[in-house]
């Protein structure tokens, strides 16, 4: 104020008494947050504007049957993250499908001794059966 030029220099004359003012603006960044897959973030999904220096904790949540993977566009890991607003940035929290326990004949201790004795037993039977007949 008390000129008319603006910029960050200025020339001013001093020919009389002046009174100057500069004014200035906080420096705002914006900050994307995409999910990929099924869960939750917080600050919720979407554009939002934060000063600049501002630091902007985040938290993935996964839905149910879902699991967190990763944080993309920054280098930051874990479900909770901070980070510092010094550029526009955007994230995506990446989730996936939790894997289904699957069992297998291995995971059972016996399993295969069991089943040819079960099997045994059924020949056995069988042929007792047809023997009688």
């Amino acid at each position: 104020q008390g000129t008319d030029e603006t910029g960050e220099e200025i020339t001013i004359t001093m020919d009389e008494d002046k009174d100057i003012t500069a004014v200035f603006e906080e420096i705002e960044y914006e900050l994307t947050i995409n999910i990929d897959g099924e869960g939750t973030t917080s600050p919720a999904e979407g554009t939002h504007t934060y000063t600049q220096g501002e630091e902007v904790t985040i938290t993935a949540t996964s839905a149910e049957g879902w699991e967190f993977v990763e944080w993309t566009g920054t280098d930051e890991t874990g479900e909770e993250i901070t980070i510092t607003m010094d550029e526009d940035k955007e994230i995506t929290a990446v989730f996936q499908e939790e894997e289904e326990d699957e069992i297998s004949a291995d995971d059972i201790p016996g399993f295969t001794t069991m089943l040819l004795i079960v099997a045994a037993v059924v020949a056995v039977a069988i042929y007792y059966n047809k023997k009688e007949q």
